[in-house]
Parts: structure tokens; C-alpha cells; sequence
């Protein structure tokens, strides 16, 4: 106990905090308007949570002028941060432009923005399960999403379906310690040693990862095993729309064939599951925005949207959902 302490006193007095005030900083993959839940989703939206950016309805479902009905069919947007409308107002995000959109052509269609932030596929279908199926009708599925596209090739062979943003840090595997974390032990300076060492581990793991054509066909497989459990839960629905991750033209002409290789195979793959379908789709954002500059499109290297990547995606979206006549 007095090592104990006296790591402590060094700890405090050479970062200015105590040891458990470093670990709920970066304990895991953190966003203040999520909670922690414990099935497949790992997160889900705090209903009470709200600022000038961000509100959600009484169902935990982005707030904007999409708003959802539990009589009529609705269209759902499912995946990440580029459907929930990472930076944008409420009103703003795509769901609630292709809203308005189609409230313009005379639709007064309902539409659920179930996007979450760093949601992998995996985690997006099962929000679709958990809070949507057997709750809303829907006529249209939206899925876009990145992960697993992200965390596949950091974690090589270690990745698996469950890993996502919120089950791994910059440090690695830390999910396990989360129950750790959350109770007294995270008060001992000498856990905070043990953690801080495991996330240094884990994190030169990461740097040192690799994936061969085994991991690459597992991780494909992963993709399809996802589509096919949303297809068979979704099996009420006229129609599902995949669309791909879409990075500015200039940041994937610069990415290593390591790090470009899950992304074609992630699109490849949701091209080729909606191919010879007449109720999936696969509407490919890459066309739509190559002819434009990347400042005009993307705020980042990721793939979040500046006000008129928005204003062109829910364009496209719209036109589409009204060919489709439902």
C-alpha cells in the first residue's frame, strides 16, 4: 500500500493528475453522448444528451427534420458518422435533407437517421435488430459505413467481427478492462502501471500488424456473414442500398496497398452482394463525387462531408428512393 501511494504522489506530481484521472481519459474510444450497453452494439445513443449540434429523439434516433412513425414504412439510414452527420446541425445531416427532399416532391415519407458515430458494419446491423426491427416499418435500409475497413488492417490477425472503435483504443485491445475501469481497483496506482504497460504492448502490436490472404478472405467473409444477417432480419424491407466508403481521390491515390486493400474489398463486396438483386442496391458516392475537388467535398482525410457533400448525397439519395417508387 505504501508503494502504492507513492507511485501516486510521483504520478500526480509529474503529469498534474491523479493516476485513475489518466486511465478515464483514454480508457477506451470515448464519445460524451454515447453510453455503453452489453450486446453487439457496445454504444448506443444517450437519449437525454443534447447541444447545438447534437439531439435525439425519445427512441435515441438523431433529431432533425427526419422525425420516425411506427404506422408508416420508413426509410432508415444505418452505419457511421457520414449518415448520422458528423459536424453538421441537426438539420443539416443527410437523413434529415433527404427528408426534407422528399417532402418537397410531395413525400411525406418518414425517415430514422440510426447512424452512430464509429459504428462498424457489424454493430450497424445489429442497431438495425435491436431498434428498429419489430419496431418501425421500413420500406428503404441505407447502409454506408467504414469500419471494418479501419480496424482490420490495425489489428491484422488479431481482427475479428466483435473489434471496433469501442472495444480497441489508439493503445490497442482495452475492452476487457472497461468492468476494471469502472470500479475501485482503477484508484490503484499499480493498475495504472499494469494498464499503462498493456496499452504500450498492444499498441506496438498495432504498429507491427499485418494481415495475409487468409486474415483478408476472413475479414471478407465477415462482411458477407453481416449482409446476410441484415438481408434475413431486414427480409420485411423493399429494398436495402449499400453504399461505399468514400475518401477524398487525392488521400486513397496515397494510401499504402495495405491499407487500400480492405476498403476496395469492402466496397467490391457490397457491389457484388447487391449485383443481379432487384431489391438490393449499390449506389456508388465515388462516381457521384469524383468530378468535384476534394476541399469542396470532404473536411478531412477520412470521409466526413463539408455542407455541399451533403447537399449532393441526399440529392442522389432522393432521386433514387423516388425511382423506386415505394
Amino acid at each position: 500500500m505504501c508503494i502504492d501511494g507513492a507511485l501516486g504522489v510521483v504520478h500526480r506530481v509529474v503529469t498534474g493528475e491523479f493516476s485513475w484521472e489518466s486511465i478515464e481519459k483514454v480508457e477506451i474510444f470515448q464519445v460524451p453522448y454515447l453510453d455503453f450497453v452489453d450486446d453487439e452494439r457496445y454504444v448506443i445513443p444517450d437519449k437525454t444528451y443534447t447541444d447545438t449540434h447534437i439531439q435525439f429523439d425519445d427512441y435515441g434516433f438523431r433529431a432533425g427534420h427526419n422525425t420516425p412513425s411506427k404506422t408508416q414504412a420508413n426509410v432508415v439510414f444505418l452505419g457511421d458518422s457520414v449518415p448520422f452527420g458528423f459536424g453538421s446541425l441537426p438539420q443539416d445531416s443527410i437523413p434529415s435533407r433527404v427528408s426534407e427532399l422528399l417532402k418537397k416532391e410531395g413525400k411525406s415519407t418518414p425517415v430514422i437517421n440510426a447512424a452512430v458515430p464509429s459504428y462498424s458494419l457489424n454493430q450497424s446491423v445489429y442497431r438495425y435488430i435491436y431498434d428498429i426491427e419489430h419496431v418501425f416499418p421500413v420500406s428503404i435500409i441505407i447502409m454506408q459505413v467504414y469500419d471494418p475497413a479501419e480496424n482490420f488492417p490495425r489489428l491484422g490477425h488479431d481482427w475479428d467481427v466483435t473489434q471496433n472503435w469501442y472495444t480497441t483504443s489508439a493503445h490497442g485491445r482495452v475492452g476487457p478492462l472497461k468492468e476494471s475501469v469502472h470500479s475501485p481497483v482503477k484508484y490503484s496506482s499499480l493498475f495504472y502501471l499494469y494498464w499503462r504497460y498493456s496499452g504500450v504492448y498492444f499498441q506496438s502490436i498495432n504498429k507491427n500488424a499485418r494481415y495475409d490472404s487468409k486474415d483478408l478472405k476472413r475479414y471478407k467473409d465477415s462482411i458477407i456473414s453481416s449482409l446476410d444477417r441484415l438481408k434475413l432480419h431486414a427480409r420485411d424491407t423493399d429494398h436495402i442500398v449499400l453504399m461505399p466508403i468514400t475518401r477524398p481521390v487525392g488521400v486513397m491515390q496515397g494510401l499504402s496497398e495495405y491499407e487500400k486493400a480492405p476498403i476496395d474489398v469492402l466496397n467490391d463486396t457490397f457491389a457484388a452482394y447487391a449485383s443481379g438483386s432487384k431489391t438490393i442496391h449499390f449506389l456508388d458516392t465515388r462516381e457521384l463525387f469524383k468530378n468535384y475537388p476534394d476541399a469542396e467535398i470532404f473536411v478531412d482525410v477520412c470521409c466526413h462531408l463539408t455542407p455541399r457533400g451533403f447537399e449532393l448525397e441526399a440529392m442522389y439519395l432522393k432521386d433514387f428512393i423516388m425511382k423506386l417508387r415505394v
